[in-house]
C-alpha cells in the first residue's frame, strides 16, 4: 500500500454525484462507477491512508476505504505523492509509465557529453541543464549534433564508439526537415558508416558538385529558419536526449532515423540497416554473414543458398549448389505465381524504401491516381558508384526502375521488387572471384561472347555504331580468351556444377574498367522473388521473353493475334475502357517459340490524326494468361512515359532516349506491318494454350529447366540476394538465348524461325530489322 496515494499527476478528475469520478487523460478515460469512489477521491491530496479513513468514520468503514484504494492502486490509477517536482515535470513522466522521482533522479545523476559538429550547441545545452540534465566533458551518454550527417569528423566519433562499445546519438535539429536520430548501439544496430553509405547514394548530385569543386565537406543545403522553427528543433532534441537518459534506450529511434517535416508537419521513419560488409561495423567474409541467415523475415531458408562460396583447393570460389525446397503457390491472380500476396511482400520489405537510408530512394505512383486500368510505380536507385562527368549522372538519376500490375498493390510490390533487384545487381567489392585468363578454366569457364552474342560484322563497325550513343547498341571489343579479367562462380543447374562467367559481365558498374572494354553487364534474367525459386523462375521468364521477342522483332514475321477478351479477365475490359477515352486501340499477338513458354506483345497506338505513338510492352509466363497481363501491363508501363502536352493538342513525349522519341513520332502500323495480327492464322484463345503449370514454384522452375535442355542449352544461376535486404534476388543466364536488343551473331535468330515455320529460309544479318528494340 502506497505511504500517501494520490491519482498520477498525469490523470484529472471529475466527480459527478450519483454518477461516479471521471478519470481523464489525453488517451484515456474511465467511469469509476459507486458512492465509494465519489467520496474516496477528492481526499486523495497527498493524505494517508489512515487520514482519510478519519475523515470518512461517519460514512465508510476502514476496510472500504483500503479496499477501495487497493483496487485503485491494481488498476494504475496512483502514485506516491510528490511535491518536489513541479506539475508539468511530473505528469510528462508518468503519461509514459515512469516514476517522475526516478526520472528526475536519472536526470540530474547523468552527465550528458554534448559535441557539435559545425554547428553551435548552446541553445541545446541550455535547454537539457533548464530540465536537470547536467552537460560534461565527459560521461556515458554522448550526443553528437551535427548540420550534416556526411561531415568528415563523424567517421572518427563512430570509430571511438565502435572500439569502446560505446552508443551515442546523431541529430540534425536545424532546416525544414529535423533528423532527431539514431541511436547507434555497436554490436546491435548499424553503425553511423552504415548510414552514410546509403546517404551518400542518394545524395548523387552533391556528390558529384563536391568531388567537382574539390570540397573537403558535403555542400550544406539547410538553412536554419526562423527563430521559432530553430526553437522547435532544439527543444525536440532535449526532449529526445531526456527520454533516453531517463529510460536508458529509445526502443522506438534504434536502429531508426525520426525525421519530422516542419513544412509538412509530417513525421517519417527511416530504418537503418546494419550492412554486413561495413568496412567499420560488418563482418570480415561473406561466408560468415551467410551463416547468419537472410535478413529482414524474409521467406529464405536460413543461409541455404547464399552466393558466398568456399574456395576450392587452388583458391578459386565455389558455387554453392542450389537445393530448391517446395514452395505452395498462395497469389496467382495478378504479376506471376507467387507464395505470398503482393501487400505480404510490402510488408517484409517496405521499409527499404528510404531517401535517407533505403536501398530504394523512392517508390511513387506515375499513372494517374484515378485512372483503375494502369498501374504503374517508380523506383529510385541506389546510386553506389561515383559519377565522372554531368552527362553520366544525369543518366543515372534518369534509369529508375518500373513496377507495373492490374492493382495499385501489385503496381508498387512490383516497383519495390525492381529497385531492390537492382541494387542487389550493383558490385559491391565483396563478391566472390578470382582473376585468370579464359583458357586456363578449361570447360568451367563460359566464353561470354556465347551470352553476348554480337556478330562479326557488329564488332566491326562498332565505332560508328557507338558514335550514334544509343542506349541499347553499345558494342564491346571482342573478348580475348588470353586476357586476365575477373571471374564469378555460377551454379549450373545442367551440368550441376561450377561455372564462371567476368565478373563484369555478373553485377553492375564492376569498377574495372579494362573488363568494360569487353562486356557490360544488363538486367537480362535479374529478378527477384520472395523465394529463390520464385526469383529463378521470373528470372527464367525474362529470358524466354526477351528471346522470343528478338525472334519476332528482327526477323518482322507475321504472328497470330490473341482474343484477349477469351481469357475473360475484367481488368482488360476495364483497360478496353481507358484505352477508348484516350483515342487508343490495342493488339496482342502470340510470339511463343521453341521453348513452349508463353510469350505475347501487346501494343496500342493512337487512332485518328497525328503520330500512332506506338507503345509496347512483353509478357512471358507458363500461365498463358498472366503472360497476356503482363504484356499488357507492360505496355501501360510505357504508356505512362507520354503525357497530355495542351500547346499541341496531342500526346507528347516524356522520355530521353533517341530510339524511342524515333519511333514513337516515325512507327506506324502500316510502315511496320509485323506488328499486325497474321492475317491468314486463326486468332488464338485462352483455350489454346496448355496448363504447363503446377502449384509449387520449385517444379515450375524444374519444367522450365527442361524446356531449355530440350533445346540442347544449359541453365545457370548467379545469386545476387544481399544479406541486408533479404529479398532473393538471382541473375539466370543461359547461353544461346537472344537478348532483344541488337545482338546478331549466327544461331537461334536465324535458326529458329525457319525451324518453326515462320520464315521459308534464314535471313542474312543485313536483313534484319534496322531499328534496335528500345526497351
Amino acid at each position: 500500500m502506497l505511504t500517501r496515494p494520490r491519482f498520477k499527476p498525469h490523470l484529472r478528475l471529475a466527480v459527478v454525484p450519483d454518477e461516479g469520478v471521471f478519470v481523464l487523460s489525453g488517451a484515456r478515460q474511465v467511469l469509476l462507477r459507486g458512492r465509494l469512489y465519489s467520496l474516496i477521491a477528492p481526499l486523495m491530496d497527498g493524505k494517508t491512508p489512515v487520514e482519510i479513513c478519519s475523515q470518512l468514520a461517519d460514512e465508510v468503514s476502514t476496510a472500504e476505504v483500503f479496499f477501495t484504494l487497493g483496487q485503485l492502486e491494481k488498476k494504475g490509477f496512483l502514485a506516491e505523492s510528490q511535491e518536489n517536482l513541479p506539475l508539468g515535470d511530473a505528469a510528462w513522466w508518468s503519461m509514459q509509465q515512469i516514476d517522475p522521482q526516478t526520472a528526475a533522479r536519472r536526470m540530474s545523476q547523468t552527465p550528458v557529453v554534448v559535441r557539435g559538429v559545425g554547428i553551435d550547441t548552446e541553445p541545446l545545452t541550455r535547454l537539457l541543464a533548464a530540465s536537470g540534465i547536467e552537460v560534461a566533458a565527459e560521461g556515458s551518454v554522448e550526443v553528437v549534433v551535427a548540420d550534416h550527417y556526411l561531415r568528415n569528423e563523424l567517421e572518427a566519433i563512430n570509430s571511438k564508439a565502435l572500439a569502446e562499445g560505446r552508443p551515442w546519438l546523431l541529430m540534425k535539429p536545424l532546416g525544414p526537415q529535423f533528423w532527431l536520430v539514431p541511436l547507434f548501439q555497436p554490436g546491435q544496430t548499424g553503425c553511423w558508416r552504415c548510414i552514410s553509405e546509403r546517404l551518400r547514394s542518394h545524395r548523387a548530385v552533391e556528390s558529384y558538385l563536391q568531388d567537382r569543386q574539390s570540397l573537403q565537406e558535403p555542400l550544406l543545403v539547410d538553412v536554419s529558419g526562423p527563430a521559432a522553427a530553430v526553437q522547435l528543433g532544439w527543444s525536440l532534441a532535449a526532449s529526445a536526449i531526456a527520454s533516453w537518459v531517463v529510460r536508458g534506450e529509445l526502443p522506438d529511434c534504434t536502429a531508426k532515423v525520426r525525421t519530422f517535416d516542419q513544412t509538412s508537419w509530417s513525421i517519417a521513419s527511416h530504418a537503418l540497416v546494419k550492412l554486413p560488409f561495413c568496412p567499420a561495423c560488418g563482418v570480415t567474409s561473406r561466408a560468415e554473414s551467410s551463416s547468419a541467415g537472410v535478413a529482414n523475415g524474409g521467406l529464405q531458408s536460413k543461409g541455404r543458398n547464399a552466393a558466398v562460396e568456399q574456395p576450392n583447393g587452388h583458391g578459386i570460389p565455389q558455387s554453392r549448389p542450389l537445393v530448391f525446397e517446395r514452395r505452395k503457390k498462395t497469389y496467382v491472380r495478378d504479376g506471376g505465381h507467387r507464395v505470398i500476396s503482393p501487400e505480404a511482400t510490402l510488408e517484409l520489405f517496405g521499409h527499404h524504401v528510404s531517401s535517407i537510408t533505403g536501398a530504394v530512394s523512392m517508390l511513387e505512383r506515375i499513372s494517374p491516381a484515378g485512372d483503375g486500368a494502369m498501374h504503374v510505380y517508380l523506383a529510385g536507385h541506389n546510386l553506389a558508384r561515383r559519377h565522372r562527368s554531368v552527362g553520366q549522372l544525369r543518366s543515372d538519376l534518369r534509369n529508375m526502375s518500373a513496377g507495373k500490375g492490374t492493382t495499385d498493390a501489385q503496381a508498387r510490390a512490383s516497383g519495390l521488387c525492381e529497385g531492390l533487384e537492382r541494387y542487389s545487381g550493383v558490385f559491391r567489392g565483396d563478391e566472390p572471384r578470382f582473376r585468370a585468363r579464359l583458357t586456363d578454366l578449361g570447360e568451367a569457364g563460359i566464353d561470354v561472347r556465347d551470352c553476348l552474342l554480337f556478330s562479326d560484322r557488329q564488332y566491326r563497325e562498332r565505332e560508328a555504331t557507338n558514335a550514334r550513343n544509343s542506349l541499347y547498341s553499345f558494342i564491346p571489343l571482342p573478348f580475348e580468351p588470353d586476357v586476365e579479367v575477373d571471374w564469378s562462380p555460377l551454379w549450373s543447374l545442367t551440368r550441376r556444377e561450377t561455372r564462371y562467367l567476368p565478373t563484369a559481365f555478373c553485377y553492375y558498374d564492376f569498377p574495372d574498367h579494362r573488363a568494360h572494354r569487353y562486356c557490360v553487364a544488363c538486367s537480362n534474367g535479374c529478378a527477384a522473388g520472395n523465394t529463390l525459386e520464385e526469383a529463378i523462375l521470373q528470372g527464367f521468364f525474362e529470358l524466354a521473353e526477351r528471346d522470343s521477342v528478338a525472334l519476332w522483332w528482327y526477323n518482322r514475321v507475321r504472328r497470330p493475334g490473341v482474343d484477349v477478351n477469351s481469357f475473360d479477365e475484367p481488368y482488360v475490359r476495364d483497360l478496353w475502357c481507358s484505352l477508348a477515352a484516350q483515342g487508343r486501340d490495342m493488339q496482342v499477338l502470340d510470339l511463343t517459340s521453341d521453348l513452349g513458354i508463353p510469350v505475347f506483345t501487346a501494343w496500342s497506338r493512337r487512332v485518328g490524326e497525328g503520330p500512332e505513338q506506338i507503345v509496347l510492352g512483353f509478357g512471358a509466363h507458363l500461365d498463358a494468361r498472366i503472360a497476356v497481363l503482363r504484356a499488357i501491363t507492360e505496355m501501360t508501363q510505357m504508356m505512362s512515359h507520354l503525357h497530355q502536352n495542351p500547346l499541341e493538342g496531342a500526346a507528347a513525349v516524356d522520355v530521353s532516349d533517341v530510339e524511342t522519341v524515333q519511333w514513337l513520332r516515325t512507327a506506324t502500323a502500316e510502315n511496320q506491318p509485323y506488328l499486325t495480327p497474321d492475317e491468314v492464322a486463326p486468332l488464338r484463345t485462352a483455350a489454346d494454350f496448355d496448363a504447363n503449370w503446377s502449384d509449387d514454384v520449385a517444379d515450375d522452375v524444374a519444367e522450365c529447366q527442361r524446356r531449355v535442355e530440350r533445346q540442347g542449352l544449359e541453365m545457370l544461376v548467379l545469386d545476387q540476394t544481399r544479406p541486408e535486404i533479404g529479398l532473393p534476388v538471382v541473375k539466370v543466364v543461359v547461353p544461346g538465348l537472344r537478348h532483344f536488343w541488337a545482338r546478331f551473331a549466327p544461331g537461334r535468330l536465324y535458326d529458329v524461325p525457319v525451324r518453326l515455320g515462320w520464315l521459308s529460309q534464314p535471313l542474312k544479318e543485313e536483313q534484319l530489322n534496322p531499328i534496335p528494340m528500345f526497351l
